[in-house]
């Protein structure tokens, strides 16, 4: 593949269209178990295609740290957090924070990597919510941000993988209509934590100094109730289509796709085309994944997915495919939210199968040889340079050394540029 081909398209369409695709990354932490899921499906293609994955907390990983523990139905204690540069993923129970890797290229989901205390100041009490500013964003390391729902402080990870989190911003007070807060979550364009109280508001806060930057907003979405228990920040808004500053919100048995400014229901997007989605389980926070959804089936087998996160930069990003036909040849066709829309709903038929992108110009086309039936990683880097909310859509045809017809082709799959 030629990935000074995929630059240049992708920074090409700084003017495209915006539209959206995230998954929801989400903990359970009565029972003690991790999801990450789509939104419910709607739209021209019915998508996303529902995906949900789930696993338990684990056994502990560094000496003298216990593992995580479930913690019963009642408890506001523990979250999630997610940083889209690096692919990884972080829970606590409001004691233990574990690091888990995300999605990586043809691996599992769930390996942790290290974990450690969670750093508490001074007079503060566990951790009801965490957010994840990336790495690079405020400094070489990411800083987790913590809350006991009365205040709020930044940490960065241990630099040895078995070691002590430091404490490097805060704490200070938490706004008094948001406590108890119960999540954080890190919006780089304004430089703040949007932050879900248990009352049932959120607002954005200022860090360092925890000052409230806008007026709290009653989440009311999908009739949302008391107590909140998460939100996690919708990084591709706001755009230029006039989609709001967005994000999901839970109050643990429905995951609302909400507006910031008024807490009703924000316009669809192809990632979130209706805005409630039923909750896994009871949840007690959420993050926000930047990685590809599908839409559409394959011909027959092949299948498409992505790995990393689609963030700009995106060092970890790539596509996969698995369930190549024996002796074909792989064609990958990428089209863009410009002139738009790139994909095709309902599909094109031609050359045998159905054309869920739309091969028309400004399609970018990339030959493959050799693959195999296993799964096969692409990577491809998302520059830094590239512009947030540029969309790709992608999908992959198998044709044999003579020419088409095609003998299989996969679903199909869309991901967007977000910010980190």
């Amino acid at each position: 593949m030629s990935s000074l081909a995929v630059r240049s398209a992708l920074t090409a369409l700084l003017l495209a269209p915006v539209m959206s695709a995230q998954t929801v990354l989400a903990v359970d932490n009565t029972i003690g178990v991790i999801h990450e899921f789509t939104a419910a499906p709607g739209g021209p293609c019915l998508a996303p295609n529902p995906f949900g994955t789930g696993c338990g907390y684990g056994a502990a990983f560094c000496p003298g740290v216990p593992p995580l523990a479930p913690l019963g139905a009642g408890t506001l204690l523990g979250d999630i957090a997610d940083d889209p540069i690096t692919d990884r993923t972080w829970v606590t129970d409001g004691r233990v924070i574990v690091e888990f890797a995300g999605d990586p290229a043809c691996g599992g989901v769930c390996t942790p990597i290290r974990d450690f205390f969670a750093p508490i100041p001074p007079g503060a009490g566990p951790v009801t919510g965490m957010g994840c500013s990336a790495t690079g964003s405020l400094g070489p390391a990411p800083v987790l941000w913590l809350t006991d729902g009365v205040m709020i402080w930044g940490a960065t990870p241990p630099a040895a993988v078995c070691g002590a989190a430091t404490i490097v911003f805060g704490p200070c007070p938490v706004p008094t209509v948001l406590v108890p807060a119960t999540d954080l979550s890190w919006d780089g364009g304004l430089g703040v934590l949007w932050v879900s109280g248990a009352t049932g508001l959120v607002m954005p806060v200022s860090m360092p100094g925890c000052a409230p930057a806008a007026p709290p907003v009653s989440a009311v979405a999908c009739g949302l109730g008391t107590p909140l228990t998460g939100i996690a920040y919708d990084t591709s808004t706001p755009n230029f289509t006039g989609q709001p500053r967005s994000a999901f919100v839970t109050d643990g048995n429905v995951v609302a796709y909400m507006n910031l400014a008024t807490g009703l229901a924000a316009p669809p997007t192809f990632h979130a085309p209706v805005p409630c989605t039923p909750a896994p389980s009871l949840l007690s926070g959420l993050a926000l994944a930047q990685r590809g959804v599908e839409y559409a089936k394959p011909r027959i087998a092949a299948h498409l997915t992505s790995f990393g996160q689609s963030s700009t930069p995106g060092p970890s990003f790539g596509l996969q495919v698995t369930g190549v036909p024996p002796g074909t040849n792989s064609w990958l066709v990428l089209n863009f939210n410009l002139p738009g829309p790139g994909f095709l709903c309902p599909p094109l038929p031609g050359l045998g199968t159905f054309f869920h992108v739309d091969p028309g110009a400004p399609a970018l086309t990339l030959f493959f040889a050799g693959l195999g039936p296993g799964c096969n990683a692409i990577p491809l880097p998302i520059p830094a340079a590239t512009p947030v909310g540029v969309r790709v859509f992608a999908q992959m045809f198998f044709v044999p050394p003579g020419g088409p017809p095609v003998v299989d082709a996969t679903n199909g799959l869309a991901f967007t540029i977000g910010a980190p």
